[in-house]
C-alpha cells in the first residue's frame, strides 16, 4: 500500500511539472489552463512598425510528456513554409492538452 502511494505521489508531481513546460522569454505569456490551452500571443511587441499582411507560414514543434520534443518552429521554418522573403512580424500559438501533449507554433508574416 505504501509503495501505491509514492507511485501515485511521484506521478502526480511528474504530471504537474510538465505544464510548466510553456512558453518563456516571448514578450507576452499568457496563462494556461490545467487540463487544456490553446494561446495565440506576439512574438514582438513593435506595433507602431508593424504592417498588417495576409501572407503568412507557421512551423511547429511538438511533445509528449514533456519527454520527447520534435519539430522546427524558427521564424525562418515559417516563412519558408509560407513562401514569405521578408518577414514583418510573428506570433506564436501554444496548445496544451492535460500536460501529455503539446504544440508550439510560430506564424511569421510578411511579403
Amino acid at each position: 500500500m505504501r509503495n501505491w502511494l509514492l507511485l501515485v505521489g511521484v506521478c502526480a508531481v511528474l504530471w504537474l511539472s510538465v505544464g510548466c513546460a510553456g512558453v518563456y522569454g516571448a514578450p507576452v505569456t499568457p496563462s494556461s489552463g490545467l487540463l487544456f490551452a490553446r494561446i495565440d500571443a506576439p512574438l514582438s511587441l513593435n506595433y507602431d512598425q508593424t504592417s498588417v499582411t495576409e501572407k503568412r507560414g507557421e512551423a511547429s514543434t511538438e511533445s509528449i510528456l514533456g519527454l520527447i520534443a520534435i519539430g522546427d518552429a524558427s521564424i525562418q521554418k515559417a516563412a519558408n513554409n509560407g513562401g514569405i522573403t521578408k518577414v514583418h512580424y510573428a506570433d506564436y500559438r501554444f496548445e496544451n492538452i492535460l500536460g501529455i501533449y503539446s504544440k508550439f507554433t510560430t506564424v511569421a508574416y510578411g511579403q
